[in-house]
């Protein structure tokens, strides 16, 4: 194999795809991680016809090889993604990680940007509970129709919450 083929197997490459109902937008990534690439990646995203404000984020990290991952290029990653606040007001961002080793240097990069982002972000393993954090509605909705009965009046604290219903996904 040539150091190009090998290059661009091992560079990181990620998938955009449209999601309906409950509406969102899934993004693969695979291969080697880099900031500047992962950077690119919201770029992309913010680029997409279906984008706005408020559109729930899944984030498939589950394939990316994080072994090149550095401090230096987290700081990166983190000062560059700050620069996403006005695209990321209102938004949901579900990540997805394969072990608990990257699942870690995804919780040290979150320790950076999460109290200063406008986008709420939380991290996973799996991905059924990365999904219902993107619409906790929908963890209630399922235990109505068990039940067949009404839950009670939910108000959250976070008023873009509130917000994030009537914006969110509108593609």
């Amino acid at each position: 194999m040539s150091f190009t083929e090998r290059l661009l197997k091992s560079a990181m490459k990620w998938t955009f795809e449209k999601v309906e109902s409950p509406d969102y937008i899934r993004i693969v990534t695979n291969g080697c991680y880099s900031a500047d690439d992962y950077l690119q990646v919201f770029t992309d995203l913010f680029a997409l016809p279906c984008w706005s404000l408020g559109t729930a984020v899944l984030i498939d990290n589950r394939n990316i090889d994080l072994s090149t991952a550095s401090t230096t290029g987290l700081l990166r990653l983190a000062r560059g993604f700050l620069r996403f606040n006005n695209e990321l007001v209102f938004t949901r961002i579900s990540v997805l990680y394969s072990t608990e080793q990257a699942l870690e240097i995804a919780k040290g990069y979150g320790r950076i940007t999460d109290s200063r982002t406008t986008a709420r972000v939380r991290r996973f393993l799996d991905e059924k509970l990365a999904l219902d954090w993107l619409w906790p509605e929908n963890a209630v909705a399922a235990e109505t129709l068990k039940t067949n009965s009404f839950p009670p009046l939910i108000r959250s604290k976070a008023p873009a919450d509130a917000i994030v219903g009537v914006i969110g996904g509108l593609c």
